[in-house]
């Protein structure tokens, strides 16, 4: 790689963020796997993709055993191994939230208001956000559903640190700007090697 780092201490960086959730991990891999109209992996290729990551094959074992009795994961036995999918609920909540987990655009191009209630609101849609007791934020776009609130646009500039630490804890700006930092170095990376090097 002309010289350049070897991705696997890149990897280590982000991996290092924050604990890793091997049962989400799993999910997150089938999902990706499913978008490329792969259904099924056997126990060693699940091992081996973790395996990059650091992940070791018990833990790797637990959490599938964790996911098939939650009924996310579903199992076939080929001779002497086993294969794994995910479940047909559990394929439906992925492909729910494909697009947005996949999403490269904004979700809400429009921005964030905030709305303030003249009492306690219950039941609010997912898309708010909570601040307090009569306030949420919620995306610009959907202003127009609280025609009982009083609503103000937000510029993120001028919003308070205790503000945005309500709506964003302070761990995840933390490990999105590691993430940040650690894309960067991969187009780095990718951007040095040579012709050869691609193929």
């Amino acid at each position: 790689m002309n010289g350049s780092e070897s991705p696997l201490p890149l990897i280590q960086k982000l991996v290092e963020l924050d604990p890793i959730k091997v049962w989400s991990l799993i999910v997150t891999l089938f999902g990706d796997e499913l978008r490329k109209g792969r259904v099924n992996l056997s126990g060693s290729q699940v091992r081996q993709r973790l395996g990059f990551l650091g992940i070791k094959p018990e833990a790797v074992r637990v959490a599938l055993h964790r996911l098939r009795k939650d009924g996310w994961i579903e199992t076939e036995k080929r001779g002497r191994e086993t294969h794994y999918r995910l479940s047909k609920s559990a394929v439906y909540e992925t492909q729910a939230a494909s697009t947005d987990v996949y999403r490269k655009a904004a979700k809400y191009p429009a921005g964030w208001s905030f709305a303030h209630f003249s009492s306690q609101q219950d039941g609010l849609p997912k898309y708010c956000l909570s601040l307090e007791r009569n306030g949420c934020f919620l995306p610009t776009e959907r202003a127009s559903d609280f025609s009982n609130a009083m609503v103000s646009l937000i510029e993120a500039a001028d919003m308070p640190d205790w503000a945005v630490g309500k709506v964003v804890p302070e761990q995840t700006i933390t490990i999105a700007e590691g993430l940040i930092r650690g894309i960067s170095e991969l187009e780095e990376q990718a951007n040095g090697l040579t012709i050869d090097e691609h193929e």
